[in-house]
């Protein structure tokens, strides 16, 4: 009878590397039995079972061991300890014994569980009658045995050879061996070529049971990057197709590889970038060296902006791989299959916006050509991902505005790239001078070139609301108008309150109680903190809602304090300053 249970020797190295072992009882039932070992990550336990001894009519195979396991030549099976928990299935094989020679056909390894039982192995049979030499095909499959089929004379040597492998998706083979009881090796004697020699026997008792034993292998999968651009209706559309200009170029990060990959294979590592490129179509693919269910983690590198065009968000889409098609920022290897990763890009028109700066009224002509005169300007709108992005530009008479590191907006070649179709606020926010004694009066916001639509916010008097309306990168120039005053004029004599006085002489918008005033700050275009890195989703509504301006400054601001000077000229001389408003120049586009 078949034993309740069957004994397993596993085997390994401590961290002295000293040998050491533990005799693990399997039940027969399948129930399965915990190593009961907490052993370092790496550690290599090899596991061998000890086979019962044919009799009582019975004999027995080679067992096969399957799960998380690679094969020794002399089938034993190697387990490497990980984070994750191991599990190794045990297989024997028991027949009724005739005293012929039979064929067991046993299937063990990491990707045992994807051959399944109907598959068919070829071996041929070779033995010598005469002075010839006979063959015999056999069809073997798992879990039966076949007969060599031909009654040859006692002692006569067949050679066996493995002739035909099936093809199973995503299974490669690994190791073979023949084997069979330990008291079998005097008839049975494995070749270097990769053959076994049976000797028929007479005796019935005499259990002849060879078992073929095949190692199947996951085979290692690739990985695929390729770039879609989403038209006008959100479609994507492949990049070769989407009239990419030929300098457009997108970069993929490996963020995490999970588990590591063996050392040496020829896959980019955790950090390293991947290009997309006219070069390769914008589409990159790896050999096919990755294992299978290894997880990859990526993401975008924020791609440069282009003239005329800005890009949103990414969206990440996994259309092939081991799980579900969907969006996400991991994808998953297959066994002997490519796992396809899209990232689809939203291209935001754009176009150049410069600020032409005039300064008018009595002072106007010796604050504008005055070197030290600055002005500050903050545009601040809700990008496509409904996200706030502001950007702080220094603005000079007769010279193109100059993006400070505070500034969130697409930067060419130190020129700004702002959005179309989008609600932009511009805010005055700040002002400088050392020409003395000159007060500032009127803001006057309009377009000089270029489509736009130009508009007046109530309770914001030295901002505007403008609206990019022409083609993407057909640049826009908007016009910004300073009026200013002397104490030799009333047109608008405002005193300044004692904690507004400059620490050093010249002119400056005042700020409030409190308000630093200091230098301008570094021009460098740059990031300010957040950006719109890549991340998995679904794309944004339209038309989101307008972002406040960010008032926080290297100059002293004017917006509040605008007001409140505003007012106290009024009450001064209420008529001057309704003649004041009464001619002022509309500023185009404006109500």
């Amino acid at each position: 009878a078949v034993p309740a249970s069957f004994d397993v020797i596993a085997t390994w190295l401590d961290t002295d590397d000293k040998p050491q072992s533990k005799t693990l009882s399997l039940p027969s039932d399948g129930t399965a039995v915990p190593f009961g070992e907490n052993l370092p990550g790496g550690t290599e336990v090899t596991l061998t079972e000890l086979v019962p001894a044919n009799g009582d009519g019975l004999a027995y195979g080679v067992p096969a061991y399957s799960g998380n396991v690679r094969i020794n030549p002399d089938n034993a099976a190697v387990v490497t300890i990980g984070k994750d928990l191991r599990k190794i299935e045990v297989s024997n094989f028991v027949d009724v014994n005739d005293g012929t020679l039979r064929i067991a056909k046993q299937v063990g390894g990491e990707a045992a569980e994807a051959v399944g039982d109907d598959v068919e192995f070829t071996v041929e049979a070779r033995w010598r009658d005469g002075v010839e030499y006979r063959t015999q095909v056999l069809s073997v499959k798992q879990g039966q045995t076949t007969p060599l089929g031909v009654d040859l004379p006692v002692g006569t040597e067949v050679t066996f050879t493995e002739t035909g492998r099936p093809d199973v998706d995503g299974v490669e083979w690994g190791t073979i061996s023949w084997g069979t009881s330990p008291e079998g090796e005097s008839w049975l004697h494995s070749n270097l070529d990769g053959t076994a020699t049976g000797i028929v026997s007479d005796d019935p008792t005499d259990g002849r049971l060879i078992t073929l034993s095949n190692e199947a292998l996951w085979k290692f999968g690739s990985v695929e990057f390729t770039k879609f651009i989403l038209d006008a209706d959100g479609n994507p559309v492949r990049a070769p197709e989407a009239d990419l200009p030929d300098s457009t170029k997108f970069e993929v990060r490996i963020d995490g590889i999970d588990p590591a990959l063996p050392a040496g294979t020829d896959f980019p590592a955790v950090g390293q970038t991947i290009t997309l490129d006219a070069g390769n179509d914008w589409s990159w693919t790896s050999d096919e060296v990755v294992p299978r269910n290894t997880v990859i983690t990526f993401s975008e590198v924020d791609p440069k902006p282009l003239n005329g065009i800005d890009w949103a968000r990414p969206y990440y889409y996994v259309s092939a791989d081991a799980g579900d098609a969907e969006y996400r920022d991991t994808v998953k290897a297959v066994a002997g299959e490519k796992a396809v990763v899209e990232i689809h890009n939203r291209p935001i028109p754009t176009t150049e916006v410069d600020i032409d700066k005039i300064v008018t009224g009595p002072k106007g002509g010796q604050v504008a050509k005055d070197g030290s005169t600055i002005f500050q300007v903050t545009a601040t709108w809700t990008d496509i991902d409904n996200e706030a992005r502001s950007c702080v530009l220094d603005v000079r008479p007769g010279a193109s505005v100059t993006p400070t590191a505070q500034c969130d907006a697409a930067v060419i070649d130190g020129r700004v790239q702002f959005p179309l179709n989008t609600d932009i606020t511009f805010t005055e926010t700040g002002a400088h001078t050392d020409v003395t004694n000159v007060k500032w009066g009127e803001v006057i916001w309009g377009v000089k070139e270029g489509k736009a639509d130009v508009s007046k916010i109530d309770g914001e008097p030295t901002a505007t609301s403008v609206k990019l309306t022409g083609e993407a990168n057909k640049s826009v120039v908007l016009g910004l108008e300073n009026k200013t005053s002397s104490n030799g004029l009333i047109i608008i004599p405002i005193p300044l309150p004692p904690w507004e006085i400059p620490t050093w002489p010249g002119s400056e918008v005042p700020g409030g109680p409190g308000t630093d005033v200091s230098t301008p700050g570094n021009n460098t275009p740059g990031n300010n903190g957040g950006g719109h890195n890549g991340a998995p989703g679904t794309p944004a509504p339209g038309n989101p809602a307008q972002a406040k301006p960010d008032q926080s400054s290297s100059l002293p601001v004017t917006g509040a304090n605008v007001i409140w000077l505003a007012g106290l000229a009024l009450a001064l001389i209420g008529g001057g300053a309704w003649l004041t408003l009464r001619n002022r120049k509309r500023a185009p586009g404006q109500e």
